[in-house]
């Protein structure tokens, strides 16, 4: 977890991770987060886009003001310009009374259009003029409303190639694609996955010190994640249900069925484990961290399976 001075407060983003990937996306974000510009951020479904949104906003200029989501995939077609814009009262048969949309509720602060490669066509031209216009009209309204908020775009889509197939406005698409980020799925950091699992363990049972053994943090490193950081929340969660004795064995780590097959099995000797953590990791001080192993002992195992220099 990584903290950043602003104003002489102090502000902590939700980005885990000491990978290099992802050392880099925290570079981009300082960054851009003074500026105002739109963002686009790319990335797997599970893999913390929106996590990557809200740092963006708190490390902005706007990072005390107001920070609105909207999932453009949850949405009922008919029910989107209501969202987005709002609407007056009697705009549509159930609208009772004046409704706000998510642009006005933003204002001043940031405001995620998450999975914007589904949003209709008809919507897209009419969120295209708001970007130009930097103004609202509220459904069964006439005023223009003013905006004051930034734009952060997020999808787990090819835009580009929604745009070459006529599902995606190209005019929309470069109205978007000013400042993109791209977050990086689970399997290329995979060794931000003890920080995460400290994380999540300390989040999910705060009142318990629970450890895992060496062959079950071997799993977890041995795992592709197709699901990304979300699924393996999920399956923390679940080995947390199932150990006993405040010790994860390798058995109470459990993926998700339609996934078992991308789950390679290592040998279990303590020599296999340390090569394998080794070739994952690079490092023999994080890999005596993980396993519970003396760096001496790290370093004799390694040098009899693996003829390499060992900087740490």
């Amino acid at each position: 977890m990584r903290l950043e001075e602003q104003g002489g407060s102090e502000i902590m983003t939700m980005l885990i991770g000491q990978s290099q990937v992802i050392i880099q996306l925290l570079e981009q974000i300082r960054r851009i987060a003074a500026s105002d510009h739109t963002v686009l951020i790319y990335g797997e479904t599970g893999s913390g886009k929106e996590l990557v949104a809200k740092t963006v906003h708190q490390l902005s200029l706007r990072g005390r003001a107001s920070f609105a989501a909207i999932n453009c995939a949850a949405i009922s077609p008919q029910l989107f310009e209501s969202e987005l814009f709002g609407h007056e009262k009697g705009a549509f048969t159930g609208a009772a009374g004046q409704h706000k949309g998510i642009f006005e509720q933003a204002r001043g602060g940031t405001l995620l259009l998450d999975e914007i490669g589904e949003l209709p066509l008809e919507v897209q031209a009419k969120l295209l003029r708001v970007l130009e216009n930097r103004s609202i009209r509220r459904v069964g309204g006439k005023e223009e409303i003013p905006i004051d908020v930034r734009v952060v775009a997020a999808t787990h889509r090819d835009l580009h190639e929604l745009v070459k197939n006529k599902k995606f406005r190209e005019d929309l698409y470069y109205r978007l694609h000013v400042v993109p980020l791209y977050v990086p799925p689970l399997r290329d950091r995979i060794e931000d996955i003890p920080l995460l699992v400290k994380h999540f363990m300390g989040r999910l049972m705060p009142e318990k010190s629970v450890e895992l053994t060496p062959q079950a943090f071997q799993k977890l490193l041995s795992y592709t994640w197709p699901g990304n950081v979300r699924e393996l929340k999920n399956v923390i969660s679940r080995s947390l249900i199932y150990c006993n004795d405040n010790c994860i064995q390798e058995e109470d780590i459990q993926f998700s069925h339609a996934y078992e097959k991308t789950f390679r099995p290592l040998q279990k000797s303590q020599e296999n484990l340390i090569e394998e953590t080794y070739r994952t990791i690079k490092s023999v001080r994080k890999v005596g961290e993980i396993l519970g192993i003396g760096k001496s002992t790290v370093q004799r195992k390694i040098k009899k399976k693996i003829d390499i220099t060992m900087p740490d």
